[in-house]
This record gives structure tokens, C-alpha cells and sequence, in this order.
């Protein structure tokens, strides 16, 4: 009884593949490991949430012009009305957290990403892992999100995610962590 390799059953007929088509598919999977290895590093990489030399979660201040405040994550929504101005403290990396010794500065790049203005696009953060800007929201209801990224390799995107409310249509806006002030 013949044989079949797995390649030859791809084949039309029930001949050997050839030399030449042996060659070619030990190169096939030569090519294959190195390819998924790199396209798996990227997607880890995409993923990470890193943009802190320490272990703890950003936290954002946002401070409302009534005095009011509320502390959020990346992965709250936090309510403001049209064209609301706020404060946004960030602490990068909580108190306590391990950091290196003596860490560099970070320079850290803010953007508007759905509307509304910042007040400045870009910062350097010390040890301590603080600083603020300040947000003014768009006209319209939706979503409101601002980016802060640097432009190493390492180091990933964290986000900050805004609702301009929707006074008309309240039935429209999707709960949210504060009274929408």
C-alpha cells in the first residue's frame, strides 16, 4: 500500500509531489513559525495597557466648575453636558506603587479624539506620575474620547471616555458614573 503524505492529498491525482514541490513547502514552513511568532508578539503588544512603569491602574480627577468632582478609570464613562469645561488630574501611577529608581520623564501626547478641545497636546511627567489639562466637551451628544499615548514602542495608549449628554433625548445617554453635572 502507498503512502500518502498530507500535502499530496491537496494534489490532483495520486502522484508524489516533486523535489522542487518538497523544497517549497519545507520553505512554507520554515517561513510559517517566524511569521506567527511575530504577528502573536504584536497582538500582545496591542493589548497591553502598560503606559506606566508600575503595576497600578491611571486614575483620572475630573474636576467640574461647581467644585464638584469624581474619580474615574479608563473604564468608566463620566457624563458632562455640552460644551462643559472640567479639569482632568491624572496620576499616572498611584502612590505606593513600585517604580523605578530615579525613572526618566515621560513625555506624554493628548488628543481630542471625537470633538471638544484641549488645552494643551503635550506633557512631561515626572517621578511622581502627575499632571492635569483641561477638557472643553463638544456641542454634541455622544461619546467624547480623549487619548493619552507617547511615542515609544513599549508604551501603550490609555483612554478617557466622556458622554456629552443628551438633554433632549435622555433616553439616549447610557449610565454613567457622575450626575452628568
Amino acid at each position: 500500500m502507498k503512502r500518502l503524505l498530507p500535502s499530496s492529498l491537496l494534489q490532483l491525482g495520486s502522484q508524489a509531489p516533486t523535489d522542487k514541490q518538497r523544497r517549497f513547502m519545507k520553505t512554507n514552513r520554515l517561513l510559517t513559525v517566524p511569521i506567527v511568532s511575530l504577528g502573536l508578539y504584536f497582538v500582545l503588544a496591542a493589548l497591553s495597557p502598560a503606559i506606566v512603569p508600575g503595576q497600578g491602574r491611571p486614575t483620572f480627577t475630573i474636576s467640574f466648575s461647581d467644585g464638584s468632582s469624581v474619580v474615574a478609570t479608563s473604564d468608566d464613562l463620566v457624563g458632562l453636558q455640552p460644551n462643559q469645561s472640567v479639569t482632568v488630574a491624572v496620576q499616572l501611577w498611584p502612590p505606593g506603587d513600585t517604580i523605578p529608581d530615579d525613572p526618566p520623564p515621560v513625555d506624554v501626547f493628548i488628543e481630542a479624539l471625537d470633538g471638544g478641545y484641549v488645552d494643551t497636546d503635550h506633557v512631561v511627567v515626572g517621578w511622581n506620575g502627575l499632571f492635569s489639562f483641561s477638557f472643553v466637551a463638544g456641542h454634541d451628544p455622544g461619546v467624547s474620547q480623549i487619548s493619552l499615548h507617547t511615542d515609544a514602542d513599549e508604551i501603550s495608549e490609555i483612554g478617557i471616555h466622556f458622554w456629552v449628554l443628551d438633554s433632549e433625548n435622555p433616553e439616549n445617554n447610557p449610565p454613567v458614573i457622575n450626575s452628568g453635572n
